[in-house]
């Protein structure tokens, strides 16, 4: 959502928002393991992978969905506050309601 915010902050056409916002959330939804493996992807791309946000999430829901416990989620836990700590100030200072 906090790159939703961004994206319509830096865009200057309401109508081009939407376009632009899903060509950035998009790529993320098929490479962040929901729907594919990402093991089955090049070493490059899984390291690449593994820095997004929606991969620290989904793999954080697929842990707690086989009943592993919060503490145990160190990295997905810290990945997603680093995410909210990078994405919130930014998404705050750039969006304008006009």
């Amino acid at each position: 959502m906090g790159m939703g915010f961004i994206i319509s902050g830096l865009v200057q056409s309401e109508n081009s928002t939407a376009p632009i916002a899903n060509t950035v959330v998009l790529p993320q939804i098929s490479l962040c393991g929901l729907f594919f493996p990402i093991d089955n992807y090049p070493h490059w791309l899984q390291q690449f992978c593994s820095l997004l946000p929606l991969t620290l999430l989904v793999d954080g829901f697929r842990k707690i969905a086989l009943k592993v416990p919060l503490w145990r989620l160190p990295i997905p836990i810290g990945g997603l506050v680093l995410w909210t700590l990078i994405i919130a100030p930014l998404s705050v200072r750039l969006f304008k309601w006009e």
